[in-house]
């Protein structure tokens, strides 16, 4: 997601950013990473939101090369019981509620690129909140 953020601020994916309006649209854009029992107790670990839980003790992440999109798809190579896991863990409480704050923070960001992305990220984000931006259903009609 803040990779997303990044090049909205640049104007490179302000379309994609902009239509998140629900929780499911985030999906395509949330990276899955893995846990698995520690290699290397030295070993750099991935980065984790400030709202994540600690890394469980004598565990590591790495990245799956995955979306939430992805896995809930069935295109991972997950069986059919990891996928239940998944899934099971996806339905949770603290899942539905990571997701939210999430949406949240686009939210707010989608609101800040009006006025603090670059010149070009600036128009196309006032663009499609006004409904006419070429990449917006309807963008291109009138």
């Amino acid at each position: 997601m803040a990779r997303l953020m990044q090049d909205a601020l640049g104007a490179r994916r302000v379309h994609e950013i902009m239509a998140i309006e629900e929780v499911h649209h985030l999906h395509p854009f949330v990276d899955v990473l893995w846990l698995r029992p520690s290699q290397d107790q030295k070993a750099p670990a991935l980065v984790f939101d400030a709202r994540s839980n600690p890394m469980p003790s004598r565990m590591e992440s790495h990245g799956s090369d995955l979306t939430l999109a992805m896995v809930q798809d069935g295109k991972g190579k997950c069986t059919s019981a990891d996928l239940y896991a998944f899934r099971e863990f996806m339905a949770e409480r603290r899942s539905q509620d990571y997701l939210a704050w999430m949406l949240q923070d686009v939210q707010k960001f989608k609101l800040d690129l009006c006025t603090s992305g670059s010149p070009l990220a600036r128009l196309l984000a006032s663009w499609w909140r006004a409904g006419v931006h070429p990449l917006q259903p309807g963008g291109m009609d009138e």
